[in-house]
């Protein structure tokens, strides 16, 4: 869970992040939200032992293919009827998976699916 929500929260915050991470996002959230693949299996992708030599190298693409300018479909300020990370109560004992999973899907909905600018569906670039 920890993995979505970081890839949300930087979603919903673009200026505190690099222009690859955005690109790395978008194709994450437009797989798990837009055809359905389990999110932690495509954050896996990525990050197939966590950390290593391999989750390295699969970074080190995504950075020399994401670029220097900020995508054009990224939104840097709040967007109404989009679900935030207080969403999510940290002092509940249940249903904060349910809730992540809600939230990461607003703002999937609301920054990601359905934009006019081609997002690549691959996670990483061609090696």
């Amino acid at each position: 869970m920890h993995g979505l929500t970081v890839l949300t929260y930087y979603v919903q915050h673009p200026a505190l992040t690099k222009p690859w991470y955005q690109r790395f996002a978008a194709r994450v959230m437009r797989r798990v939200f837009g055809q359905g693949e389990a999110w932690d299996d495509v954050l896996l992708e990525t990050h197939p032992r966590g950390i290593g030599r391999r989750a390295d190298a699969a970074v080190a693409r995504l950075k020399a293919a994401g670029g220097t300018d900020m995508p054009g479909w990224v939104v840097v300020h709040a967007i109404a009827g989009e679900l935030t990370v207080t969403s999510i109560d940290p002092g509940s004992t249940s249903g904060q998976t349910a809730r992540s999973e809600q939230w990461a899907r607003s703002v999937a909905e609301h920054r990601v699916l359905g934009k006019a600018e081609e997002i690549s569906t691959r996670t990483t670039p061609p090696a």
